[in-house]
């Protein structure tokens, strides 16, 4: 049996993890990963596929990995924080959604992404996958490009939303930018 025959076979299952986390601050609830993890590893287990995270290059990947064929399937979620709190909330939230991606199994929205979304200065970048990220390198190419054309750059706004166009841009890059203009 393949990889796509064991989800099919959870998802046909009918399986559902509810909200049972709250946010007081926000009003808001969503699904924990303790829970979704109590309703996605029995199956998983059942079905002899094996979840696993793990980080690289600044990405949460959650791979499902079928131990019998060997197939793997990834899911993969970008970290942006910097401040090892927010990190650690990141990962949390994208093991969430990584699995519920996954085994298809968050349906409703989920509203805790507070902690983790603070992490992010532009949700455009998140999913824009065909383009690069901005290293210091450009930074630096943009630099000179500033002095050898001076009137192509109005401010930083202008300078970042250029950088955004072609590259995807952490918050450290648009800080780096913008001190090019202080």
């Amino acid at each position: 049996m393949s990889l796509n025959s064991k989800l099919l076979a959870i998802q046909e299952a009918g399986v559902r993890a509810d909200k049972d986390g709250k946010n007081p601050h926000f009003k808001s609830t969503y699904v924990t990963l303790d829970n979704l993890l109590q309703v996605v590893l029995p199956l998983a287990n059942k079905e002899k596929l094996v979840v696993t995270h793990y980080v690289s290059e600044r990405h949460l990947i959650t791979a499902v990995t079928d131990t019998e064929s060997k197939e793997a399937l990834l899911s993969s979620f970008p970290i942006y924080a910097e401040d090892p709190q927010k990190v650690g909330a990141t990962i949390t939230y994208a093991k969430r959604y990584n699995i519920g991606a996954i085994f298809n199994l968050i349906t409703e929205v989920d509203d805790d992404g507070n902690t983790a979304s603070s992490a992010y200065k532009d949700a455009q970048d998140i999913f824009d996958e065909d383009k690069p990220w901005m290293g210091p390198f450009d930074v630096d190419n943009l630099k000179k490009a500033m002095v050898t054309l001076p009137n192509s750059f109005l401010n930083a706004d202008d300078a970042v939303r250029t950088a955004r166009s072609k590259y995807k841009v952490s918050k450290q890059i648009e800080e780096n930018i913008r001190n090019l203009f202080k």
